[in-house]
């Protein structure tokens, strides 16, 4: 099970401990936790993702080329490096990601889809602690592979491999897993061939490591092979986030607009206001309740943003082609995105985001006009693009006024019961001590998924913007 635990010396004002962004190196799915964080007084959810369950087969899918997240076009016109290793590893690390670029485009995935597999994950609990990572990998190749380029539901022995995987007794459940995962491979519009390339491309990137990594001995060349998995995994769903994949291709943390702001920081904010651009998790049933009202009364905000969350997430039909021209057209805007504040880009965005709730077609050049003013007339253009794609974004996610302003209630009751909280403990009136248990996360965050690490199973990505987390849900291996 997951639930929310909030560490009391985070609500009484205490700064968790800090991660040093520029060392930042491959993170443990298996040890990440997801984090609420507050987003100009909003409460949204980043790293839903698992080590198994849900987010653990996004991510292995992603590996393989089926796209369940935004990928960017690599950087144009890169400087060569003078090390021939090194260039041969920037030049299949651009391969790569100019194939998963163009796959992410096309990819039909939606926000539903994958809402749907993570819900249907869960329910497989402790199941999953008996699949190891490379076996999961395998059978969703084989699976991949198979049903690729088809429609229509997958035969049982099309499923029978992936559903051997789990004890007989959960043969029912893991079908309907296997069949959320035949609809993901399917609405990606993926091909046989494509995965065939991308197993090519990332064949290429391992020898180009391999290579490099023996050239250069030692530390320096373990540190580089565990950096691009880092990398991978978030660079292209959070922003070029990795030591080595920034290292190789001379981009920078935020480069292209991807971090804070941009495709990474609109999607956590789209997400934040109500209009769901990745899956968010179904609260638990049951979860204890605190003896103190007080944490008791965070525990029941968060569960209720939870649950509006995740059923928004559930009929939100967003797609990864939506997402990726985002990020895309967001690229663009480049060194533009420094100039925009995040409390005026949240103010703009949401009022954006009211105006085209529950509309369909093109926004008229008044209704994103505001969203332009934010950049310089020499980007107007582009910055009409960007907001062309946010206006997409919250038609296709099928949210309403009315549920826009249910967000925004529940975001603030979860605010109002945190602040009561903490202000419980600054009056000393609270002797308790501890870390308050709490009920359910909240939304997720940023872009959907990443794509894989090269050389791992790959996890789901990370992303949205980087802000003391007020709420940390460590995750227990039973739940997805």
């Amino acid at each position: 099970m997951i639930w929310v635990t909030t560490p009391l010396r985070w609500l009484l004002g205490e700064a968790p401990p800090q991660k040093n962004r520029s060392t930042k190196s491959k993170r443990s799915a298996r040890r990440e936790a997801p984090v609420c964080e507050g987003l100009e007084e909003r409460v949204v959810l980043s790293d839903w993702g698992l080590s198994f369950g849900g987010g653990g087969v996004l991510g292995a899918l992603s590996y393989l080329g089926v796209e369940t997240g935004p990928v960017p076009a690599p950087p144009s016109n890169l400087p060569t490096p003078s090390n021939t290793n090194l260039a041969a590893l920037q030049t299949a690390e651009v391969a790569l990601q100019t194939e998963l670029s163009s796959l992410a485009a096309k990819s039909g995935v939606t926000v539903a889809n994958m809402t749907a597999l993570q819900s249907d994950s869960q329910a497989l609990g402790q199941a999953w602690r008996g699949i190891s990572q490379s076996t999961l990998q395998s059978t969703l190749s084989t699976l991949a592979t198979a049903v690729a380029g088809t429609t229509g539901a997958a035969s049982s022995s099309t499923l029978s491999a992936f559903v051997g995987l789990f004890p007989s007794a959960d043969a029912s459940q893991a079908t309907t897993v296997g069949n959320d995962i035949v609809k993901i491979v399917q609405d990606s519009g993926v091909s046989s061939t494509d995965l065939s390339t991308v197993a090519t491309d990332q064949t290429a990137v391992q020898t180009a490591l391999s290579n490099l990594s023996g050239g250069m001995g030692g530390p320096f060349g373990g540190h580089f092979d565990g950096g691009f998995g880092g990398g991978f995994v978030g660079g292209f769903g959070g922003g070029f986030d990795g030591p080595s994949f920034r290292f190789n291709l001379g981009l920078g943390a935020g480069d292209g607009g991807l971090e804070g702001f941009g495709a990474g920081g609109l999607s956590g904010v789209l997400t934040g206001l109500g209009v769901a651009t990745s899956p968010v998790p179904a609260p638990p049933t049951n979860p204890p309740t605190s003896s103190n009202t007080l944490v008791a009364a965070v525990q029941t905000a968060e569960q209720t943003l939870q649950t509006e969350l995740h059923t928004l997430a559930t009929n939100s039909g967003v797609t990864v082609s939506d997402l990726s021209q985002l990020s895309t057209d967001s690229q663009a805007l480049g060194q533009a995105w420094f100039g925009v504040s995040p409390s005026t880009l949240q103010s703009t965005v949401s009022t954006l985001a009211t105006a085209v709730a529950g509309t369909t077609g093109a926004a008229s050049s008044s209704t994103v006009s505001a969203f332009v003013g934010l950049f310089p007339a020499a980007d107007s253009a582009q910055a009409t693009a960007v907001a062309n794609d946010i206006v997409k974004v919250v038609q296709d996610s099928n949210v309403s006024v009315t549920d826009l302003t249910t967000v925004s209630t529940d975001q603030t009751a979860v605010q109002t019961a945190i602040k009561n909280l903490r202000q419980s403990f600054q009056n000393g009136s609270n002797t308790s001590s501890g870390d308050a248990g709490s009920t359910g996360s909240t939304g997720s965050t940023g872009s959907t998924g990443s794509t894989g690490s090269t050389g791992s199973t790959g996890s789901a990505g990370s992303k949205g913007s980087h802000h003391r987390p007020l709420v940390r849900l460590p995750h227990h291996h039973g739940r997805h």
